[in-house]
């Protein structure tokens, strides 16, 4: 599947030249930028256009600075002698596997989003509703909303979609083609963004496509294509630029449908989706520091961090009272807290300060530090080759894009992305320890296995001769 090379080898341009340029200490570096330039450059008519109440200090500027450096830190702990770079190569088995997998997670995604679409019809959306988003009626997209409820256990199936689509990108990138599937993919989540207003869902999908693109080749038959070199920074920075550009298109179209009529006071698109853009970003740097200083000291319970375990199908309100009895959740403190102290409509909290208000001081810098760690260890796996890597890698690319405004590895919609990723590990990479783990416990379940079915078989037999009337003494052999 793979075969070593020196990163720069001067004879085979390589995956691995990219894999630099996405680094993740690049993103996190956008995210220093992001997550400070925005707060620091807003002027006091910008605040009040965001209706904010800024508290933000040059303590908490340094707070959260110190949290980016302890992110980087446990990044590069997990990259220290990290080896040589492999290059990924497929053959005909592996490429068979994952395109197994792929259309696995893809039937999963269209079948939830099927029936969430259908329990949204039953809530009173319908096809006038989707009009009148689209043509930008004020107060619509909000309203749309309340009838796409959560169906626990089913959609969250619809999370499968990320690591579908990298999937297709990766067999793309290797000649082979399954168009119809992506463009389904791509519209689900372009139809997620328009009725349930999530333009998460969209980016989801779109950058690990773009992660895969920019770090698989494409293939020429057998060969690879030669693909020129160029500094890893410069290359770093025309990603971000495009993605960025992508995101603002994106980010225009939703506030059309959302708040552009109501809001833009006779302005331009344009600029009104510049300056609400720049609003995200300032103030969840900003709402970072209400949760730090007046949210935190409230909790019961980790909320942002440990959401998905608060979330989970089932058993996840049970933990939720275990830990901190009945006392209010994240969804709702939050909204209420920004309702009584901010502005309810830009209500993310930030990554870093959320963090050391849920944890403490002490503990805080022990989480950073095991997230980056994590990150880090995903990286290597990529650099070293591994395909499974490759498309978890793609899909934590949105949770450090996204560091300035949430914790994503936090959300109920990440786990469902992680489990494909170690289902894909599973698939993708038999041969790594977890598999031989499994494959041991499966060895040494045997015996057990086999005595249950003998004393199974010896059951059904006395059970038959019971039904047929008085059981046989066993036959003896005639002399």
């Amino acid at each position: 599947m793979i075969r070593n090379t020196e990163v720069g080898a001067k004879e085979q341009p390589t995956a691995p030249h990219h894999l630099k340029s996405l680094h993740p200490l690049w993103f996190i570096g956008l995210a220093v930028v992001l997550g400070t330039l925005p707060a620091l450059l807003s002027t006091s008519a910008l605040r009040n256009a965001w209706k904010q109440n800024w508290i933000l200090s040059p303590g908490d500027y340094l707070l959260q600075l110190l949290g980016f450096g302890l992110l980087a830190a446990g990044v590069v702990l997990a990259l220290r002698k990290s080896g040589i770079a492999r290059r990924m190569e497929l053959d005909e088995v592996h490429l068979a596997r994952l395109e197994r997998l792929a259309t696995v997670l893809f039937w999963l995604t269209v079948l939830a989003y099927a029936v969430w679409f259908i329990s949204a019809l039953f809530h009173g959306f319908g096809p006038g509703t989707m009009l009148s988003i689209l043509a930008g009626k004020p107060g619509v997209s909000f309203e749309a909303r309340d009838a796409f409820v959560t169906i626990p256990g089913v959609t969250t199936f619809t999370q499968m979609g990320p690591v579908a689509v990298a999937s297709y990108t990766v067999l793309f990138r290797y000649r082979i083609k399954h168009t119809i599937p992506l463009i389904i993919l791509f519209g689900l989540a372009a139809a997620r963004l328009v009725a349930n207003s999530e333009r998460l869902a969209l980016i989801e999908v779109v950058l690990p496509a773009l992660i895969v693109l920019a770090l698989v080749p494409a293939q020429r038959g057998r060969r690879e294509a030669n693909t020129p070199k160029h500094a890893p920074g410069l290359y770093f920075v025309s990603w971000a630029l495009a993605g960025l550009t992508v995101l603002t298109a994106l980010f225009a179209i939703s506030e059309r449908s959302r708040s552009f009529s109501e809001k833009s006071g006779g302005g331009s698109l344009w600029g009104y989706t510049i300056e609400r853009l720049l609003g995200y970003y300032a103030t969840a740097t900003n709402n970072g520091a209400h949760y730090l200083h007046h949210v935190g000291p409230t909790l019961a319970r980790p909320e942002t961090t440990l959401d998905w375990l608060w979330q989970f199908p089932v058993v996840g309100g049970l933990f939720a009272r275990l830990v901190g009895g009945r006392a209010p959740g994240f969804g709702q403190l939050w909204p209420a807290y920004l309702q009584a102290h901010s502005n309810p409509e830009l209500n993310s909290p930030s990554f870093i300060l959320p963090v050391f208000a849920e944890w403490g001081y002490i503990l805080a810098p022990v989480v950073l530090i095991a997230v980056g760690f994590a990150i880090g260890r995903v990286y290597r796996a990529t650099k070293a080759g591994s395909l499974a890597a490759l498309l978890t890698y793609s899909v934590l690319v949105v949770g450090l894009m996204e560091i300035p405004r949430f914790f994503y590895f936090g959300l109920g919609r990440t786990a469902p992305l992680l489990l494909a990723c170690f289902v894909a590990k599973l698939v993708l990479d038999p041969s790594t320890r977890m598999t031989r783990a499994m494959a041991a416990m499966a060895w040494a379940a045997d015996p057990v296995k086999n005595a249950v079915k003998d004393a199974a078989g010896s059951v059904r037999r006395v059970v038959s001769s019971l039904r047929r009337g008085k059981p046989r003494p066993p036959s003896s052999t005639t002399p």
